[in-house]
């Protein structure tokens, strides 16, 4: 008689959860690796955290971590990876280690598309980091960043000259000593209009157009406008619900490729599961289990069913 395996417990880690696609994602990868695993929502408010996190690690070996506590969650664990202590936030625990693949998850969504020369970013927290030190790590020649916030800009623009080997070249431009590769802040929204800059990527990392505020733009809808016409990016949002938000609307009437943060979503998943189980990261094996779970799930139907069941609840 076959010896039953044991159930692997992993689970999500945040507040409030809502209705998320993650234990579908999760589920479908323990079933394409022949694993018996559950994967649950673990929903703790924040004036409960400190005192549940320490039982639910010791629980469930293998977890995600969402808002808000991709920073709070590192106090608590043994130890963490050079791109979670540089990002300075996990989202992947294994055995009370702490790891970051959300920068894995973006370069695999990106990775249809052509390496940019011109990238914008648009926010300045936790996503937008991993959207800079990913295109540091892809080399992309000159990154440009911006957002509604100029004081959580400059943040991220102070982080930046502490963490890593960076050159100022003035006010709002960096260089890398040993590389041609510039970082450049737009701390006011208007100076874009005075930009000759050809933009071939545009990356909306905000919670603007979530949601359900779905009328809502990362930035100022007149300069978004500007970009969208005289640059004619590529554009990518991070948000997956909706599927098709406000600004990738825009991008659609101006005929311009885009695309939302769904497969990222589903790259960030397959990551967490090769770090939990010492696999290799593949990216063809990524790309095959993505096309395999978009055949078997209608991701429309998904997104729109959660909205239902949010309404309804």
């Amino acid at each position: 008689m076959k010896k039953k395996s044991k159930l692997i417990k992993a689970g999500l880690v945040g507040y409030p959860l809502g209705y998320s696609i993650s234990p579908m994602i999760h589920e479908f990868l323990f079933e394409q690796a022949g694993r018996d695993g559950e994967y649950r929502a673990i929903k703790i408010q924040p004036d409960n955290f400190i005192e549940r996190i320490p039982n639910i690690l010791r629980e469930y070996p293998y977890l995600n971590v969402t808002i808000p506590y991709k920073k709070e969650i590192v106090a608590h664990l043994q130890g963490t990876s050079d791109s979670a202590r540089i990002l300075g936030v996990v989202n992947t625990v294994v055995n009370e280690l702490g790891y970051n693949t959300d920068g894995i998850g973006m370069e695999l969504a990106l990775a249809d598309w052509d390496k940019p020369e011109q990238a914008l970013i648009i926010g300045s927290g936790n996503t937008s980091r991993t959207a800079l030190y990913t295109f540091i790590e892809m080399a992309v020649p000159n990154i440009y960043m911006i957002h509604r916030n100029a004081l959580s800009l400059q943040k991220l623009k102070n982080d930046l000259i502490q963490s890593i080997n960076i050159e100022i070249e003035s006010t709002g431009s960096f260089k890398f000593p040993d590389s041609e590769q510039k970082i450049t802040f737009f701390v006011d929204q208007e100076d874009v209009f005075e930009s000759e800059v050809q933009f071939d990527l545009l990356i909306n990392t905000t919670s603007g157009g979530m949601y359900p505020e779905i009328d809502q733009l990362p930035i100022k809808p007149e300069i978004l406008n500007h970009l969208l016409s005289e640059s004619k990016p590529k554009v990518f949002d991070v948000i997956y619900n909706p599927l098709r938000t406000r600004l990738l609307s825009l991008a659609e009437q101006n005929n311009l490729e885009y695309q939302n943060g769904l497969a990222m979503l589903f790259y960030q998943a397959y990551a967490s599961h090769a770090i939990w189980f010492s696999e290799d990261c593949s990216p063809t094996k990524a790309k095959q289990l993505w096309h395999d779970f978009q055949n078997k799930f209608d991701p429309e139907k998904l997104i729109t069913e959660l909205q239902l069941q949010e309404k309804n609840d």
